[in-house]
């Protein structure tokens, strides 16, 4: 089976989580055959799944969630987050919420990022010494899969938010070192590295043109 195999080249298999409708499956699922399971903070039955899976030495990867709930203000979203991120400390922390980075980062020490997204934030995780995973679709039907998910408004916007806010992070770090009279050429190799994204707005644009 695929978790026997994951096994035997020292892999890991983590379960994703949907919508309300599989939630409790989707973790019985997980403590069954001993794999890892997304948990959403906005879910109402999160704190139930998490001490189940926590029970039963599941690995948890925490998300704030991308489905609707109950719970809809950031507010709260953020607050339930930092609640059960702190039941344990191995959890592993999966956003791109700078708020949340910022309270978590001296207690937790694995994360999760999108790739492409926050690579500002990916570097300066390792250079603390952090674990970092980057998520990466891919198979032979990787390109459908992202044009789905471009296809939803939140999902693009979240997108291209991001990019914008690593560009004005390399912006204001222009800026600093221009002030600070630092290594003006090593700056600008860290700031050529993320120069494409640009054009991946672009391309983003050229997409959403073609899918509507």
């Amino acid at each position: 089976c695929i978790n026997a195999l994951a096994f035997d080249s020292s892999n890991s298999i983590r379960l994703d989580m949907e919508d309300s409708r599989v939630t409790s499956d989707t973790v019985e699922l997980a403590i069954k055959h001993n794999v890892g399971c997304a948990i959403q903070a906005n879910h109402p039955d999160t704190l139930k799944h998490l001490e189940e899976l926590l029970k039963n030495n599941i690995p948890v990867r925490l998300v704030k969630g991308a489905y609707k709930e109950k719970m809809t203000n950031i507010k709260d979203i953020r607050q339930s987050f930092l609640t059960y991120a702190n039941m344990n400390s191995n959890i592993t922390i999966a956003t791109h919420d700078k708020i949340l980075l910022n309270e978590l980062k001296d207690t937790h020490n694995s994360y999760e990022f999108l790739y492409g997204i926050r690579r500002d934030i990916q570097e300066s995780f390792l250079k603390q010494n952090k674990r970092v995973r980057i998520y990466v679709p891919y198979g032979k039907n990787w390109l459908p899969y992202a044009m789905r998910r471009l296809k939803e408004w939140k999902n693009l916007k979240f997108v291209v938010g991001n990019i914008l806010k690593e560009r004005l992070n390399n912006v204001m770090l222009w800026k600093l070192f221009k002030k600070d009279s630092g290594d003006r050429d090593q700056l600008e190799r860290l700031i050529d590295k993320h120069n494409h994204k640009l054009e991946v707005i672009r391309t983003i644009g050229s997409v959403v043109a073609a899918i509507t």
